[in-house]
């Protein structure tokens, strides 16, 4: 709750009324008395008496009832008519903002006065703002820093409108056309819906959703504000916005995550929630500093994108015999990893919709739990009351599940813990970050698990990438060259037909437009146990495992380039060329 020097809460309608300066002690006293003499309320006493009119005891009214709520003076739905009463310059000189009218009265929040002189000082703003503006002044004292803070983010709505027409003009990608589909917001909202601010963030939240984004950055600069979208994996720049709308941007962004919104120095988390088209969509966003100002950094949460199966994952069938046959063993661990992004929780989620709902108990440990499922118990993590992974493990265990998907391995104990599930008679299903599948087993270890454990209870892991899939709006085929040829290891003189995308409307240009994975399966034989045991390197394992038939993350990239599913470009892009046998 914003703290004036009047606070507002403590004081009743009368009260509030002398202490803006709108009647005087004596006529509080006289109106006390007819309220008495007459049996009626104090404000139609102070009407009756013409000490204020109707308007102006309902504008006091509200304004008492908005400072009591809103947690910054930046946040104060100022009147648009009366911030042109003060030119910037003036708020800025003399530590003033213009808040409402009440009829002839305009109210000012002012930086309070510190001594007996300077109150003499305030007097004389006052009487300088009335001479400005040709009305009578109602002044409410704040803190000079609340002032600071509130001036750029006030004065900046006033200027929104021209400057996202300008943002619209200089991007051009959202400029033809208004997204209105974010039809609601789950949050808290003080705002007039149609405030341009308000309206631009809308805009900005409804491009991403239609857009298929997965994240969405705002991006300070020096002199700017970029507006980027995370499309198929790779960073879009669609908007540029001008400095001084950056403030009350993330101020928007932030009051919908319900943060502080004061606090520009701590990182802060957070989400909220918008329907489109009739789906909920949630919004992960974490806010840090960085030198130009704050980053944001949102997540989209599909619940739609979870009820895709193993196979429009993009595996192969004979990867999905494999899989499907160590998903539904009775117990062990299958590991699935990758970095950030790469779409490990996909897998997870389709994994356990492989599972059969009816007839096991399935938990899961998440954090942040991001897909509701229905027939899944899910447990999120809150390490500030001390629900850890680990802590939570230990509980479930009790609660006799028969599968168990754990967010992430994050460190010795909750491996641990995963080990003893998986050896007491659960399935466990998990995530890891590495970069292979066979440096995942040297992980494990290194985090202090002895190599017995993690051979007698590793079933398999799973390693995996996104590449773009060709765009089918502007796919064409076309005759490989020498070089394309002898990366995918074909022939040189023999005919090879790839695809790749030409550039549209549909995929921006690029060529490309949704995502395919590309994996990479360790089968946990009875010869990686024993290598397991005697401490053998990743690189012997690897050997021993494509011997075996296992195919590597390049593999499987070069084997859906070879089926036009990706392109050769996309492949070397995520995966690289991979080092060459001396």
């Amino acid at each position: 709750m914003l703290q004036t020097t009047e606070n507002p809460n403590k004081d009743k309608i009368g009260e509030w009324l002398v202490n803006l300066g709108m009647i005087t002690r004596r006529q509080l006293t006289v109106s006390q008395d007819v309220r008495e003499q007459n049996q009626v309320s104090l404000e139609v006493a102070l009407i009756d008496q013409r000490f204020v009119t109707e308007e102006e005891l309902t504008g006091a009214a509200r304004l008492q009832e908005i400072l009591g709520s809103i947690p910054a003076l930046a946040e104060f739905p100022v009147e648009e008519d009366v911030l042109p009463l003060i030119p910037e310059a003036v708020a800025k000189q003399k530590h003033i903002i213009p808040l409402m009218r009440l009829g002839e009265r305009l109210v000012i929040a002012y930086g309070r006065a510190t001594d007996a002189y300077q109150r003499d000082y305030d007097v004389k703003l006052l009487d300088q703002v009335s001479h400005l503006t040709g009305l009578m002044v109602v002044g409410v004292g704040f803190s000079r820093e609340d002032i600071a803070t509130g001036l750029e983010p006030i004065y900046g709505r006033r200027k929104a409108s021209a400057l996202v027409d300008q943002a619209m003009r200089i991007s051009g990608t959202m400029g033809e056309t208004k997204v209105k589909s974010v039809q609601s917001i789950d949050a808290s909202d003080n705002e007039d819906g149609d405030a341009p601010i308000v309206d631009l963030v809308n805009q900005i939240l409804g491009k991403a959703i239609e857009s298929g984004a997965s994240d969405l950055h705002l991006e300070p600069y020096e002199k700017k504000l970029d507006v980027r979208l995370r499309m198929d994996g790779v960073l879009q720049t669609i908007m540029t916005l001008p400095k001084q709308v950056e403030s009350a941007v993330i101020s928007r962004v932030k009051i919908l995550c319900d943060m502080n919104i004061a606090e520009r120095r701590r990182p802060q988390d957070g989400r909220f929630s918008v329907r489109h088209q009739g789906q909920k969509i949630d919004f992960r966003v974490a806010v840090i500093a960085v030198h130009w100002g704050e980053k944001v950094v949102m997540r989209l949460l599909r619940p739609k994108t979870i009820s895709l199966g193993l196979e429009a994952l993009g595996f192969d069938k004979e990867d999905l015999v494999k899989l499907e046959r160590y998903i539904n063993a009775p117990n062990g661990i299958l590991l699935v990893t990758g970095p950030t992004g790469s779409g490990k929780t996909s897998t997870l989620y389709a994994s356990l919709a492989a599972m059969d709902k009816n007839s096991d108990s399935i938990v899961t440990i998440e954090d942040p739990v991001e897909f509701p499922v229905e027939g899944i118990s899910q447990i999120q993590a809150n390490h500030k009351i001390g629900l850890t992974f680990a802590a939570a493990l230990r509980t479930i265990l009790r609660l006799d599940p028969d599968t168990i998907m754990l967010g992430e391995i994050r460190d010795k104990e909750t491996g641990e813990i995963a080990i003893e599930a998986a050896l007491t008679g659960h399935m466990v299903l998990s995530t890891l970050h590495t970069n292979s599948t066979v440096e995942t087993v040297g992980r494990l270890i290194d985090m202090g698990i002895p190599p017995y454990m993690v051979s007698a209870t590793l079933l398999c892991v799973v390693a995996q990438r996104l590449v773009r899939k060709v765009c089918k709006g502007c796919t064409e085929e076309y005759e490989a060259d020498a070089e394309e040829k002898e990366f995918l290891g074909q022939p040189l003189e023999a005919p090879l037909t790839l695809a790749r995308g030409k550039g549209c409307e549909a995929c921006n240009e690029t060529g490309h437009k949704g995502q395919l994975g590309v994996f990479e399966i360790l089968e946990v034989t009875r010869t990686i146990k024993e290598m397991i045991n005697r401490g053998e390197t990743a690189i012997a394992m690897l050997d021993a495992a494509q011997k075996n038939g296992m195919l590597t993350l390049l593999d499987d990239g070069k084997r859906k380039a070879l089926r036009r599913m990706t392109s050769v470009q996309e492949v070397i892009r995520v995966l690289g060329r991979g080092l060459k046998d001396e």
